[in-house]
Formats: C-alpha cells, sequence, structure tokens
C-alpha cells in the first residue's frame, strides 16, 4: 500500500530516528503534497516549507482534473490489481534505472535541445514509466497526487511556493487562490515546465536560499 499516510509516517520516523527536532521541508510535485499533510499532522517538527510546483486539486485543468473527479473508480481499479498481484498475476521483476543517470541524461537532451515540452511529454508518457513501475504502484501515485489536502489555513509555518512559469496544469485563478489560503506563503515564478529541479537546479537552488536567508530559517 502506498499513500500519503504510509509516506508521512515514513519521513516523520525518519526525523525521529535522526533526532531532527525540526525540519525545513522541501518538496516537488506529490512531494509538495507529502510536505503539506506533514506539516498539517506535525507542525512541530517543521520550521518552514518550500512547495515545488505543488498540487492542487481544486486547480487542475483537464484530464487531470478528471481523475480528481474520478479518484474513487481509480482507488477501485488499484484494489482491483493489487489482489491480482496476491494471486500471482502480474510482472515478476522489472528492469533497473539509476534515477541519478536519468536526471544527467535529461540535462543532455535540455542543453542539445532545449525543447522542454517535449520532455516534458517524453518523461510523463506512461511508454515511459510503466516498463519500470508496477501498475498497483503508479495507480496508488496518480490517487495520491489527487488526493484532499488539508486544511490550508492551518499550515502556520512559512511556505515558499515555487511555480514554473511553463506549465498548463492549473487553473491560474484558482491556483491562485488557494494558495491565497495559506497564512504565511511567499510565490517565486521560475521558467521551467514541471521540472524546475532539472531545468534550472541552480536558479531553484538561488530561490530557496535567498527566501531561507529573508525569512531568517537559517543562519
Amino acid at each position: 500500500r502506498l499513500d500519503l499516510d504510509v509516506w508521512t509516517a515514513d519521513l516523520l520516523a525518519i526525523l525521529e530516528h535522526e533526532r531532527i527536532s525540526q525540519s525545513i521541508l522541501i518538496g516537488h510535485s506529490l512531494g509538495a503534497q507529502l510536505a503539506l499533510q506533514v506539516a498539517a499532522r506535525s507542525p512541530s517538527v517543521t520550521r518552514g516549507l518550500v512547495l515545488i510546483e505543488p498540487v492542487f486539486p481544486a486547480a487542475l485543468l483537464g484530464g487531470r482534473r478528471l481523475m480528481w473527479r474520478w479518484r474513487a473508480l481509480l482507488e477501485l481499479a488499484t484494489r482491483g490489481l493489487m489482489m491480482a498481484n496476491r494471486w500471482g498475476l502480474g510482472r515478476r521483476s522489472f528492469p533497473s534505472r539509476d534515477l541519478r543517470e536519468l536526471d544527467r541524461e535529461t540535462r543532455r537532451e535540455l542543453a542539445a535541445s532545449g525543447d522542454t515540452a517535449r520532455l516534458a511529454k517524453k518523461y510523463s508518457s506512461l511508454r515511459y514509466i510503466l516498463p519500470d513501475l508496477p501498475t498497483a504502484n503508479y495507480l496508488q501515485e496518480l490517487a495520491a497526487t489527487v488526493a484532499p489536502l488539508p486544511p490550508l489555513e492551518n499550515i502556520s509555518r512559512p511556505v515558499l511556493v515555487m511555480l514554473a512559469a511553463g506549465t498548463s496544469i492549473a487553473n491560474q485563478t484558482v491556483l491562485e487562490r488557494e494558495i491565497e489560503r495559506l497564512p504565511a506563503a511567499d510565490v517565486v515564478s521560475v521558467e521551467a515546465d514541471h521540472w524546475p529541479l532539472t531545468e534550472r537546479p541552480i536558479e531553484v537552488c538561488r530561490e530557496v536560499e535567498r527566501w531561507l536567508a529573508a525569512r531568517r530559517l537559517v543562519g
């Protein structure tokens, strides 16, 4: 089973094991959802949040919005697949993938072509994702992406929301309204598609460091 409850418990267990009493959580996309969940459930361990391209379900467009509306069917399909897996039906092995090398490969392609839209389409393709991932796991991750957020009004810690200027998965008006629900949020925009950490790593780091210093969260 994979969902935000499991991942939140895992992350809190890691922080406790490492004796980290307070942390600044930085999450991208689904990782931003996880950071919000941790901050909502255990605010005492959270000093600040950096949400890079967070998914606000109410602001989603197109197929992703349909996925949000029909997430109950997504969960039903996942249960069916997991039951089939328990009966021994399903793939038994998966190729190994080096994520560091994947990141290097992506940056090389970006440097050669500069076509972020094409790369976004490539790396979002099921043809590219599913050979390396159990289908039930993929569906659980999709369901988590559109899972309800905790009450944003209760997130009292400072929050930096970093949005990619090139993305088109969200209604900007609704997105801004959702961000305004966060009591202490700052917003910056980065010239990227949905993967600023790969497309603009230095710029992302500088923006995060600048914000941490301005909010006096480090040093």
